[in-house]
């Protein structure tokens, strides 16, 4: 049940103003999980290593959730907002809400420090095709 809480919590991403949870655990690997799990239970440059190495082998579940976690700073990690959008790089290649938060890195300015509004809405036009709904959202805020 914790891992549960743990993951649901992982997808904290911003639409619309304001903070949501989606998608539902389940559309992570039992290794994404796993490495979730030590990251919980303490040892979380074990479990960080084992999501790098997941993220950088193509793995799009384990780069969101690196990604997520690199952002927001969960077990202890530095937060690193522009490594962050490098993993939702990573991991937007085949899922919506990494697409999704590579958008809302574009049009923050969080890589460069200048906003591109129209990356940002390339971005999230593409997590819309890849089924995300919330991108529908963020992409009608540009009208």
């Amino acid at each position: 049940m914790r891992i549960a809480c743990l993951v649901t919590s992982l997808f904290l991403v911003m639409a619309c103003g304001e903070a949501r949870a989606d998608p539902p655990p389940e559309t992570f690997g039992t290794d994404v999980q796993a490495a979730l799990r030590q990251m919980q239970s303490g040892k979380t440059a074990e479990g960080q290593a084992r999501l790098l190495g997941l993220a950088r082998s193509g793995r799009a579940d384990a780069a969101f959730a690196i990604g997520t976690v690199t952002l927001t700073g969960m077990f202890g990690i530095r937060s690193d907002p522009k490594a962050a959008c490098d993993y939702f790089e990573l991991g937007s290649k085949g899922r919506g809400d990494a697409m999704h938060n590579l958008a809302l890195c574009h049009e923050q300015g969080t890589r460069t420090g200048v906003p591109d509004l129209a990356k940002a809405a390339a971005f999230y036009r593409q997590a819309v095709d890849l089924g995300y709904a919330k991108a529908k959202c963020a992409l009608g805020n540009f009208y």
